[in-house]
C-alpha cells in the first residue's frame, strides 16, 4: 500500500518593477492581470511618481526624456492619461484594494546629490531583494511595466 504523496508546498513567484503611475495606469490592470494568469502572485511595485530627474542611463542615451511627463520613447503620458498625479494615485489604491496581498506598492523618491528625486533604480533592486527574503518569495522577475513575460 503506498501512503498519499503530500502536495508540493505552493511557491511565491513575483515581479519588482519601478514605475510612473501616471505613465502606467491605464494598462496597469491588463498588465497585472495577464502576470497573474501566469502565475505571478505577488507584485513589488516601486512608484517613483515624484521623480525630477531622469537616471544617468537615461541622459545618456534619451533626449526626449521629460520627467514626469515625457518617457524614454518620446510619449507624452501626462496628455495621453488625461488625468493628473492624484487620480492616477486613486487608481492604484483601487488596485491595490482590489488585489489584497498580491500588490505591494511603495513610495520610491530616493534623493540624488542634489537633493533631487531620482530613478535608484539598483538601490530599489536591493531594497527589494531584502523585503522578498524576508517574504520568502521563491522567484522574482525584474521587469518594466512595458515589458510582458511571454
Amino acid at each position: 500500500m503506498r501512503l498519499p504523496r503530500k502536495p508540493a508546498p505552493a511557491r511565491t513567484f513575483a515581479i519588482h518593477t519601478v514605475f510612473i503611475a501616471l505613465e502606467n495606469i491605464l494598462f496597469m490592470e491588463e498588465w497585472l492581470d495577464y502576470h497573474m494568469q501566469l502565475g505571478f502572485s505577488r507584485f513589488y511595485l516601486y512608484d517613483n511618481s515624484r521623480l525630477e530627474r531622469a537616471g544617468e542611463w537615461d541622459r545618456l542615451r534619451r533626449s526626449t526624456i521629460v520627467p514626469g511627463q515625457v518617457n524614454k520613447h518620446g510619449v507624452n503620458y501626462r496628455q495621453l492619461a488625461g488625468m493628473n498625479e492624484r487620480q492616477a494615485a486613486s487608481l492604484l489604491r483601487r488596485l491595490a484594494e482590489k488585489y489584497p496581498g498580491k500588490l505591494l506598492v511603495t513610495d520610491w523618491s530616493p534623493l540624488d546629490e542634489e537633493g533631487r528625486v531620482t530613478y535608484g533604480q539598483l538601490e530599489a533592486s536591493a531594497h527589494c531583494l531584502e523585503r522578498m527574503k524576508r517574504d520568502g518569495v521563491d522567484w522574482c522577475a525584474n521587469i518594466d511595466m512595458d515589458e510582458f513575460i511571454v
